[in-house]
């Protein structure tokens, strides 16, 4: 009757009980249920077993009763929880919920509910966990991607990249190896973060043809793509690290090679504690990630090289010409009425003129080479009020007609009356910098995208529970539209009956409790709908509710299948 055998276990101290429960899920197809006595003989079967699913009666013979028992069990394991109870004591219930259960049978168990409750809170976890992990991507690639943009030191973001795909990704270990043209041809670990207790340092890896070239991270670089082993303790090719692997309990892992220009240079590593972990999603995920930290290695090289220019120019006006004749960087004196009086060799060439002297006889005006005129008045009237304008952004034309764009650091001199002579500036080539951003953009919108075309129904509330955002799968199941649900208070889609349990739920988010219950809501057409809910407070860093978000999954979706599934 059930399409996917599950691995369960039942813990229940009555033999009958556990028999009876254990037959009747043999007869729906899940592949011999392992039965537990007592909460000792059920850590023990867990941690040996890790299954899909447990039965928790909450009152055990032995030391520990049922929920100290699932306390413990989830220290290590998420793994789905429902409990088998005689009893609906407010105490054993208020116990029982922080442990975040899946559902509750009371016995003696009506088969039917057995049925459904097996077939719910597996569904469920296993979206939850799906949600979960596109979540943790998408903070872990926003804040990455932040990091890009804000750190300029590259030891410095390359760690700190390391560290958020552990801390917000939920991975083991990540590393990041570079090239070395030596004659092993060594994969140098320059950034790592997590749990690796020296593995990082005392492995042997290369990119050459050698054993030590086969793993993920040579065939990374030496194919210049993902290379994954998704089972570590039988990959052949991981021989040379697997005894240390597997001592840190590293399951599986991933790595995506790093590009300057089209030349691999090294390869971004992440371990999981996971058999299988990185799904098609995932691994198109991880991959965007690497391209823009390729991104940013490719524009790394060029700043540095840039700033050092800049840097010599100020320390020294003795070397001012040689620094002004073989710059990287445009650099340039101009008239406050717009001519040019001096440019330098790397500005007449990135703008397309074959020496200084052509560019500075043939452009009368500098306002025409602005793409938008009103950006060179507005950086004329910055410069009347401060000394020095830095990072000022423009567009403009090159010689040929193609647009570039610039940034300009530029400064006016002035005489004794605070009159201005002219202008010295700066200029560079920001146009791969401009590209790189609106990648990340595009990938932040991507991973929004993720969101709108759940399965699930996804609802954000403010700290007054007014809709702060809905997808469109939760404003389908309502019947609405995204922009007909918008700051639309809560209790308005509660039936009435509900709304003092409502409130009470409310209550305890508001003390940073996370929920999983069922609830009616009140369709447009006036239908009700039965849901599953699994509810998240938002607490800012200070301890204080600012909101929370919730996913909501269709019941009636769910016993429709399992009605035609019965049929």
């Amino acid at each position: 009757m059930h399409k996917i055998s599950l691995d369960i276990v039942i813990v229940e101290d009555e033999a009958i009980t556990a028999l009876d429960i254990k037959r009747k899920l043999e007869h729906w197809g899940h592949s011999m249920p392992k039965v537990a006595h007592s909460g000792a003989d059920a850590i023990k079967i867990v941690n040996e077993t890790n299954p899909d699913l447990i039965l928790m009666d909450i009152v055990l013979k032995g030391e520990i009763d049922g929920i100290e028992t699932v306390t413990e069990i989830k220290k290590n394991h998420d793994i789905p929880i429902i409990y088998l109870t005689a009893h609906s004591e407010e105490k054993i219930m208020a116990r029982a919920k922080y442990t975040e259960p899946y559902g509750y049978l009371i016995k003696p168990i009506d088969e039917k509910e057995l049925f459904f409750a097996v077939e719910s809170a597996f569904y469920k976890h296993s979206v939850d966990k799906k949600l979960k992990k596109v979540n943790r991507a998408l903070r872990m690639i926003s804040d990455c991607n932040q990091s890009i943009v804000r750190i300029k030191d590259k030891d410095e973001l390359l760690n700190n990249i390391c560290r958020l795909i552990v801390e917000e990704g939920g991975y083991k270990l990540a590393w990041v190896g570079m090239t070395e043209n030596d004659e092993f041809k060594t994969v140098l670990p320059v950034a790592h973060y997590g749990f690796d207790e020296s593995y990082v340092e005392s492995i042997k890896i290369s990119w050459g043809n050698n054993k030590y070239g086969e793993g993920p991270v040579g065939k990374s670089i030496k194919n210049s793509e993902v290379s994954i082993s998704r089972n570590i303790s039988e990959d052949p090719y991981f021989e040379p690290w697997q005894e240390k692997a597997q001592e840190r309990n590293y399951k599986s892992v991933i790595a995506l090679p790093l590009f300057i220009g089209k030349e691999t240079v090294g390869s971004l590593n992440i371990y999981s504690s996971e058999i299988e972990a990185y799904d098609e999603e995932e691994v198109e995920l991880l991959l965007e990630l690497a391209e823009d930290i390729s991104y940013y290695l490719e524009s790394f090289d060029v700043r540095k090289e840039k700033y050092l220019a800049l840097k010599k120019l100020k320390e020294s006006e003795i070397r001012y010409r040689n620094i002004f004749e073989n710059s990287e960087e445009g650099i340039y004196q101009s008239t406050a009425q717009g001519k040019y009086i001096h440019v330098n060799p790397a500005l007449a060439r990135v703008t397309g003129f074959e020496s200084p002297e052509a560019m500075i006889s043939e452009v009368k005006d500098i306002t025409k080479f602005y793409v938008n005129p009103i950006d060179r008045k507005n950086l004329k009237k910055r410069l009347e009020k401060e000394d020095v304008v830095k990072d000022y952004h423009i567009e403009v034309f090159l010689k040929n007609g193609k647009k570039a764009w610039m940034s300009i650091t530029e400064k006016a001199i002035r005489n004794d009356k605070k009159e201005i002579l002219y202008y010295e500036g700066l200029a560079r080539d920001v146009t791969r910098e401009k590209k790189i951003s609106d990648q990340l953009k595009s990938s932040e919108e991507k991973y929004r995208k993720i969101i709108e075309t759940s399965n699930e129904g996804i609802w954000s509330l403010d700290e007054n529970f007014n809709t702060l955002f809905v997808n469109k799968k939760m404003a389908k199941m309502l019947g609405y539209k995204v922009s007909e649900m918008s700051n639309r208070h809560l209790f308005e889609f509660i039936p009435q009956n509900y709304l003092d349990e409502q409130k009470q739920r409310i209550e305890l988010r508001k003390n940073g409790i996370s929920q999983k219950y069922q609830c009616k809501l009140i369709c447009k057409n006036g239908d009700k709908l039965w849901v599953l809910v699994s509810a998240t407070p938002q607490i800012n860093e200070n301890g204080e509710f600012i909101g929370s978000y919730a996913m909501f999954t269709n019941l009636n979706e769910i016993k429709e299948i399992i009605f035609e599934s019965d049929v």
